[in-house]
This record gives C-alpha cells, sequence and structure tokens, in this order.
C-alpha cells in the first residue's frame, strides 16, 4: 500500500505514519474480534475465511484504486470470485486438531507419515462434538456404543476427563472432602471437566447448593453428552455453573462453603498454575467454613521433584493441617483442613460411611468399606508440617510452578512424594495414619479378610503402600492361603528376598551382628537403603534401627559403608534430607562424623502398631 500512495501525496513520513497507525488499529481490532469475540459463535476455521475473505476485499480495493479501468464490475468479479474460492475450502478435521502429538517426546512410526496419520490418533473412536471457544479448542471423543461406551473430554488436544478410566479420581477427591467435613450442604467446584466431581457430590442427601466455575464455553456447550455418566448434572436443579475463572467465581461468591474443589488441568498448561498459588490457597482458604475442607488434584507423572515440593511446600503454607491421598499410580489429592478437630475421628468416618448416599457413591469406585478406604491415605495429617521441604513456595508475585512444571512436562520424567519415613514426621505418621487407628480395634489379631482386602486393594490400585502391607500382612499371617497369590506375584516381579527383607523392616528385634568374613556387602546394604525409602509407608511403618544395623554390619567398600552409617544414623535423629540417596551418594558435604553421633533411643511401637 506504500508503494502505491507514495506517489500521491508529497510527505513520505506522514503517508507511511498513517499506514502504520490503520494497520496497528486493524491489528488490535483483528486480535480482538478474530481471536477473541468471534470464537464465541464460530470455530477457528470459520475465523479464518473471515479473514480471507477480509483480505480479497482489500486486494479487489487496491486493484480497483491501481487499475481503475477495470471499473466497479471488474473488480466484483474479482471479489466475487475470490470469495467463492474461499467459500469452497474444507472445514478443518477436529481429529487433526484434537490429536495431542505435543505428548509423544520421542520418533514414532507414523512422525514423517504426513498430515494423514493424526486421522489415526484415536482409531476406534468418534468425535461427537467439536467447539473453539475464546478459552480453548474443545472435542469429546466417542469410543464404543450403548452400555460400554466410555467419553473423554478433549482440551487443546488434550484429555481432560474421561468417564471410566478416570472416574475413581474425580470421583475420590468430590468425596473424601465431604466426609471429611462437618457437613457437605453447600460445595464449590474448580473446573466441570466430565462433570463426575459435581455428580457425585449431587447424590449426597445432605448438599443443598454446588457452584461450579468453568472458565471454557466449549467445556459448558458440551456438558450434556455426560449427562448418562454424571447423574444428569446438566440438569440438576442443585448444580449452578458460572462461566468464570475460578480465582474471580470464588473472590465474587457470597457464601462460605462446607467443600471446596479443585480439579484444574496438569500446572504445565498455561494459566493452570494459579491455581496452585499461595494466594488463590489463600482465598479458597477462607471462604471454606470452619469444619469445611479443600481438596486439590496433582499429578505423579510428567512432572519433576522440585515441582511436587513446590506444590505441597505451597499447599502446607496455607493449610495447618493437610493430608495426601493416592488414587492410584498417578494421581493424588490433597486435602487442607480449616479445623481438623475430627479428622482422626475413624469412628465418625465410619458412621458417615455407612450412610446410603456415600455407601452407594463408594460402591462405584469399588471401595466397599472403611478398611478399602483408608488404604488410600499416603500422607496422614500433620506429616507434611514435620519434614522439611527444600525450596522455595509458589505466588502469583514470584511465580515458580508454571516454568518447573513446564521442564518436567517436557522430560517426561515421573516424580513420586517426598520421603517422609524418619524422625518426627514417621512418629506422626504411625501416630495419626488412620488405617492403623481403623487396625488397632482387633487387638492385634486383624482377620485374614481384612489383609486381603487393604493388601489387595493397594496391590492392584499400585498404590505407594502395597510392598509395605503385602510384607506386614506375611509377618502376621504367614500361613495364610489367601496370600499365597500375593507373595508370589511379588516375587515373580521383584525377586525371592524382596518380600523378606520387607519384612525385617518391620521387625524391632536387632539384628546380629555376623561373623567378619560374611559382613552385608555393601552393595546390597543400598538395597535395603533404596527399599526402605521407596517403600515406606505410615500404616506399615519401618523400624531405621535395622537399617542402621545393617549399615553397621555393612563390610566391602569402606566409605560407602562410612556413608551408609551415617545416613541412617541421621535417620535416626531425623534430620536427613528428604532424598537419602544425596547422602549415600556423596553428594552433600557436610555430613556429620558418625563417631559424633550416638544412637539416640529408638521407642519400641505400641504391640497395635507393630503388628496390628
Amino acid at each position: 500500500l506504500f508503494h502505491a500512495l507514495r506517489r500521491e501525496v508529497g510527505d513520505l513520513g506522514a503517508q507511511a505514519g498513517r499506514l502504520y497507525s490503520v494497520n496497528t488499529l486493524g491489528s488490535l481490532l483483528g486480535a480482538l474480534i478474530g481471536g477473541y469475540a468471534l470464537l464465541y459463535w464460530l470455530d477457528l476455521h470459520h475465523v479464518y475465511r473471515i479473514a480471507l475473505c477480509a483480505v480479497a476485499l482489500a486486494a479487489a480495493l487496491a486493484t480497483l484504486h491501481q487499475l481503475p479501468q477495470i471499473r466497479f464490475a471488474g473488480a466484483a468479479v474479482l471479489l466475487l470470485g475470490s470469495l467463492y474460492a474461499v467459500d469452497t475450502l474444507p472445514a478443518w478435521r477436529a481429529r487433526y486438531l484434537a490429536a495431542g502429538t505435543f505428548r509423544e517426546r520421542g520418533v514414532e512410526s507414523w512422525t514423517y507419515g504426513g498430515p494423514g496419520v493424526l486421522s489415526e490418533r484415536y482409531q476406534g473412536g468418534t468425535i461427537s462434538f467439536y467447539d473453539d471457544d475464546p478459552n480453548t479448542s474443545v472435542a469429546v471423543l466417542d469410543i464404543g456404543r450403548s452400555d460400554q461406551l466410555t467419553r473423554s473430554l478433549i482440551v487443546n488436544g488434550k484429555s481432560d476427563g474421561n468417564t471410566r478410566g478416570d472416574f475413581s479420581t474425580m470421583s475420590l477427591l468430590a468425596l473424601l472432602p465431604a466426609l471429611f467435613a462437618d457437613r457437605a450442604e453447600h460445595a464449590f467446584v474448580i473446573g466441570f471437566g466430565t462433570g463426575t466431581s459435581t455428580g457425585e457430590l449431587s447424590q449426597l442427601a445432605e448438599t443443598q447448593s454446588i457452584t461450579v466455575a468453568e472458565i471454557s464455553t466449549g467445556v459448558i456447550a458440551a456438558a450434556p453428552l455426560f449427562d448418562f455418566a454424571n447423574h444428569g448434572v446438566s440438569r440438576n436443579p442443585k448444580v449452578r455453573v458460572v462461566h468464570s475463572d475460578a480465582y474471580r467465581a470464588l473472590q465474587r461468591a457470597d457464601r462460605h462453603y462446607d467443600v471446596i474443589v479443585s480439579e484444574p488441568s496438569n500446572p504445565w498448561v498455561a494459566g493452570v498454575e494459579m491455581l496452585y498459588s499461595r494466594e488463590f490457597l489463600t482465598e479458597a482458604h477462607e471462604r471454606l467454613t470452619p469444619g469445611g475442607v479443600f481438596s486439590q488434584w496433582f499429578h505423579v507423572y510428567e512432572t519433576s521433584p522440585d515441582a511436587m515440593d513446590l506444590v505441597l511446600k505451597t499447599y502446607a503454607s496455607v493449610f495447618d493441617h493437610v493430608a495426601v491421598w493416592s488414587v492410584n499410580q498417578a494421581d493424588l489429592v490433597l486435602l487442607g483442613f480449616r479445623n481438623a478437630d475430627r479428622a482422626l475421628d475413624v469412628g465418625r468416618l465410619e458412621t458417615r460411611m455407612e450412610r446410603s448416599d456415600f455407601r452407594s457413591a463408594l460402591e462405584r469406585s469399588q471401595i466397599r468399606d472403611l478398611a478399602t478406604l483408608l488404604v488410600h491415605e499416603a500422607i496422614p495429617l500433620g506429616v507434611l508440617h514435620a519434614v522439611k521441604l527444600d525450596g522455595p513456595i509458589h505466588s502469583l508475585y514470584h511465580p515458580r510452578l508454571s516454568f518447573e512444571a513446564g521442564r518436567g512436562f517436557f522430560v517426561g520424567m515421573p516424580s513420586a512424594l517426598p520421603f517422609t519415613g524418619h524422625g518426627a514426621a514417621a512418629e506422626i505418621g504411625a501416630e495419626n495414619s488412620l488405617l492403623v487407628r481403623y487396625l488397632a480395634r482387633f487387638d492385634g489379631a486383624v482377620p485374614d479378610q481384612i489383609w486381603e482386602e487393604i493388601a489387595s486393594r493397594a496391590c492392584s490400585r499400585r498404590l505407594l503402600d502395597c510392598r509395605a502391607l503385602a510384607a506386614a500382612w506375611s509377618r502376621a499371617a504367614p500361613n495364610s492361603k489367601n496370600l499365597a497369590g500375593l507373595v508370589a506375584t511379588v516375587t515373580k516381579n521383584q525377586g525371592p528376598m524382596y518380600l523378606g527383607r520387607l519384612r525385617r523392616f518391620l521387625d524391632p528385634t536387632p539384628l546380629a551382628a555376623p561373623v567378619a568374613d560374611r559382613k552385608i556387602a555393601a552393595a546390597t546394604a543400598l538395597e535395603m537403603t533404596q527399599l526402605y525409602t521407596e517403600n515406606y509407608a505410615h500404616c506399615a511403618p519401618f523400624e531405621p534401627q535395622v537399617l542402621l544395623d545393617v549399615w553397621r554390619n555393612c563390610g566391602g567398600d569402606r566409605d560407602l559403608c562410612q556413608r551408609g552409617a551415617e545416613t541412617a544414623q541421621r535417620l535416626l535423629l531425623g534430620d536427613t534430607v528428604p532424598r537419602a540417596e544425596d547422602w549415600l551418594l556423596g553428594r552433600e558435604e557436610d555430613v556429620p562424623p558418625a563417631a559424633h553421633l550416638a544412637p539416640p533411643a529408638v521407642a519400641k511401637p505400641a504391640p497395635e502398631e507393630d503388628e496390628p
């Protein structure tokens, strides 16, 4: 345009300025209208066509200006021809846009197959809904038919919920805070998703209202498609969906809530890290009733230990009473209590579970009694505040989670909860473990059926306490017929000595000193330490004295044996770092000499905790 108009005026600078001004204004309006406003009614390919039509109109006007001999009729023909060509363009394929190839980090067999391979990403599935809204691109994927139908919500190419595979996670995310709260009359849910959490809350008799904050109009529009799996939430009079981001919706709320459920997407998704910030958690804390409970989802896949510590430390900086529950090998539920006076009351929890509404809801997740529920507790109340987590916290004034979570996602590494089996954290965990409190009622004679229920549940769901409970069961009832299958599975997967070594950690009897030529090899002691830190469970706590005896009887690599003894000694004192392997590998320089640390007196656990 500048080339065409520069000969018409003498002041080239003014002409260039006017063109730049118009261009800037057009860019702003285009971004606002085409990149946001139009997406309330249109999809991306519609907006793209409108942009092409605008370009065609501008080209027709410029051509008419430069070649006036074509007259209006000629320009109109050119314009209509261009518009017709734009109209014949095919719609963009929803399967392509929902393919989600960004989660593939390596070269696959289909990598160089061209765009056509994207249509095969969901083989056997049908895209039953698609919508581009100003915030997200939302698709609904159907697999199966009739009573075998399973539906997934695909947001920006990423699955954000499945009616079958994610059911237990989304269900327990809502039911756990409802069980622990004084009452669950009024609830606030962050993110609609498939509506499973909202649906489970709506089925509780005491629930009067549920406010759902959902930022995506596409997710809201797709809500009726999930009614078959969430008790018809989109038609439930108890439920009110607010189209807003969670922070503003919570700030504008005119009441306090008994239950607040936060189930956002992964924190490496842009904008989601705000829901893990200290400021947002503080707002949620202040919006709870005195007996209210806040639950937050987090995950152990595609993240890093630093991101895990960052989330947990930030959460504990706001809530004075925190517990962490594990749904399966991938998903965690963080529980924050406004008041924890009755959080350790197992009898009250059992009474609430016996209500028909709670019982029916939990049975949908194959939880049929209190024991199979309590096995999901990973970090009991009070433990997180007793352990020293490294690093800072995440706040809106100094955001760190977006970068740390993004780096963990890019690398694709799995993470784990920090090690809390030492010192005060271990003592508090053994005392506050709800499963330990439940098993104590049997006075050391736990029925074999109970052992089978809790161990089978833990191992079938790949929970953190699976192997520790298997070892505790084999120690309490070594001749149980029901135990044989589990022992065979563990032995096949981990080796014949695995379960025996874990059982040894449950025995407070000191190890006998071996003869000089039969010392424990340093490599074996290192394996024992790894077993200790990876399998420690507060519901079946290990004896740190056993680990210390192992390293004191260590032979071979003198330096490693000394570092191991020092590490185990610090484990007894409770001042070791969360990742004890740093001490063993010599990555810390301030390890005090073992001679300067006198062995402390280790209190034996109560009989019901030693042999529950």
